[in-house]
């Protein structure tokens, strides 16, 4: 009798062990897509040009070194910026919208944060893309690329590591 039991109880046991794998397996499905900020490594930046409005700024990289200009001595902190490319490392999540007509409503119309970002050549831009303060994620922005209609979530704060204004960098 007591072997019936114990046979009730693993074949109980297994059954849920299986509904609770078919479960998760239906789930993982459900997850949402993502994929870099960058399409590369931050180690090739050679140069970040940020605008708002008329404010503008640009960085550019010398060596293991960022300075405002070329030829300028004045060096923005080394902590600022390595923060501010750690945030780009980060992940955007799947796109929200594809309407122009929307861009206001995420912030990232024409007026949002412009960060132009510069590769081995300086002068041909690499990647501009839109960032605006999501209204609903308190740690997330939302990013628009310029040669992208698509709107997406970043997956952490990349607006609070840039500014137009040099005593930021400092």
């Amino acid at each position: 009798m007591d072997k019936k039991i114990w046979i009730r109880y693993a074949i109980a046991l297994t059954a849920v062990l299986l509904l609770l794998w078919y479960v998760s397996a239906r789930n993982s499905s459900y997850e949402a897509d993502s994929s870099p900020i960058l399409p590369f490594d931050t180690d090739e930046i050679t140069s970040l040009e940020i605008s708002s409005g008329s404010e503008s700024l640009r960085l550019f990289r010398t060596d293991s070194l960022w300075t405002f200009s070329p030829g300028d001595t004045l060096q923005p902190a080394e902590s600022k910026v390595l923060r501010c490319l750690q945030a780009l490392e980060g992940e955007k999540g799947s796109h929200l919208t594809e309407k122009a007509d929307r861009y206001s409503l995420y912030n990232v119309d024409s007026t949002a944060m412009l960060l132009k970002i510069y590769t081995a050549d300086s002068e041909i831009e690499a990647l501009a893309v839109h960032f605006g303060r999501s209204s609903s994620h308190y740690n997330a922005d939302h990013i628009r690329y310029l040669d992208d209609p698509r709107v997406y979530l970043s997956k952490n704060r990349v607006l609070n590591t840039l500014s137009t204004d040099s005593s930021f960098w400092q």
